[in-house]
């Protein structure tokens, strides 16, 4: 029979789930993207629409060539419900592979890393803990050629999802560029987001005193939104899920600005810290300093026009998210797509890895939603956005 769908990403998700597929397994040649997107469209489509074992594959030459094994297993990775499954295929994918193999993780929570890593070799691999992942570069120079890497990626949204896991291949390709690469993204076996809930506006007058409770539980405690009103379609069909009632609280107190008047990214971030720390000018200069020299050095993309920037402040207890709108977009050397949308993390530095991992999935699932995204382009000011809670 002849199936159509309308573009390659659907064809290839539709397939899948017709044949019951366990993996989908999808080769890749091109160079890397100048945006974040590394692989291209059609392949970040099956990645982020899809619930499968997903492998993305370059293959320079057969594995068991390889002079090096470079294998990337974020923390807390082992908590993802598919990750057992993603272990046992790279038990199968290296089984004949006489090289060397190097495992690098952050040293944040490497334990679990560890016992995880008995699943793949009965020997123990070499493995190297990172502080943060800004030091894998430095940490892989010294590979020879010749060396594949592996990487085991969450979905965003997921346990041991992090931003800077998207930027990896393609600083091991700059260094390697003939490289063999794979990355295994891990399947979604769980049918719920496990994220941290978010809080309730509070009753103050101040904008954005609405904050991120840090709990390692999924949803219990967070009181239940009144039904929405008809000129609130959000609201009524997604308030049930932990990510869409943490944007609506975040909407609700303000922490949304649309329409930014600003004609740089450093105007935005100034804008938007103006708004999370009023009055408070030596936070807003620091953060404003750290922002500005992050998204200058390593930018990070949630999705092409949606500009992630996240940092850890002593002065708070509870993270800060703050979310800006520019629709005519905001140029960076560094990024193909104008920014569209900023969002600033700021997360206490007494926030556990795992809790910090935790949010920013909750971020990165909460403008999931292309309908939300354009709502917020859409808003001239914050009401128009309360509105919709």
């Amino acid at each position: 029979s002849t199936r159509i769908s309308l573009n390659a990403a659907e064809g290839i998700l539709q397939a899948a789930q017709e044949q019951d597929a366990t993996a989908v397994l999808v080769g890749w040649n091109r160079p890397p993207r100048p945006s974040g997107a590394i692989f291209g469209d059609v392949i970040d489509q099956v990645v982020s629409g899809g619930r499968h074992l997903t492998v993305v594959a370059r293959l320079r030459r057969p594995l068991p060539e390889s002079t090096s094994l470079v294998l990337v297993v974020p923390p807390f990775a082992e908590r993802n419900p598919g990750a057992p499954r993603a272990f046992a295929l790279i038990r199968r994918i290296l089984g004949g592979v006489p090289a060397k193999l190097t495992v690098l993780t952050l040293a944040s929570d490497s334990s679990g890393v560890r016992d995880s890593l008995k699943r793949i070799r009965g020997s123990a691999p070499h493995i190297v803990e990172l502080e943060t992942w800004k030091e894998f570069p430095g940490a892989i120079e010294k590979q020879p050629e010749g060396t594949a890497f592996l990487f085991i990626c969450p979905r965003p949204g997921r346990p041991a999802w992090h931003p800077y896991l998207e930027q990896l291949p393609r600083e091991a390709l700059e260094t390697f560029p003939e490289s063999t690469l794979m990355v295994i993204y891990l399947p979604d076996e769980s049918g719920s987001v496990q994220t941290l809930p978010a809080a309730e506006p509070e009753s103050s007058a101040l904008a954005g005193d609405s904050e991120l409770r840090s709990t390692p539980k999924a949803d219990p405690g967070v009181p239940a939104r009144e039904p929405a009103s008809p000129r609130s379609p959000e609201t009524a069909d997604t308030a049930a899920d932990p990510a869409d009632r943490f944007y609506l609280s975040l909407a609700g107190s303000g922490r949304v600005v649309p329409d930014l008047p600003a004609a740089a990214v450093v105007d935005a971030i100034r804008i938007l810290l103006e708004r999370g720390f009023p009055g408070d000018r030596r936070t807003i200069n620091r953060l404003a300093g750290i922002f500005t020299d992050i998204a200058q050095k390593q930018p990070i993309e949630l999705a092409p026009g949606i500009l992630l920037l996240h940092a850890h402040v002593d002065a708070i207890d509870q993270p800060r998210i703050l979310i800006g709108a520019k629709p005519s977009g905001l140029r960076l050397l560094a990024l193909e797509e104008p920014i569209r949308i900023v969002v600033l993390l700021c997360a206490p530095s007494s926030q556990s890895p795992e809790d910090h991992l935790k949010t920013l999935s909750l971020v990165a699932q909460a403008l999931k939603r292309p309908e939300r995204v354009s709502r917020i382009l859409a808003a001239k000011t914050v009401e128009d956005l309360r509105e919709d809670v």
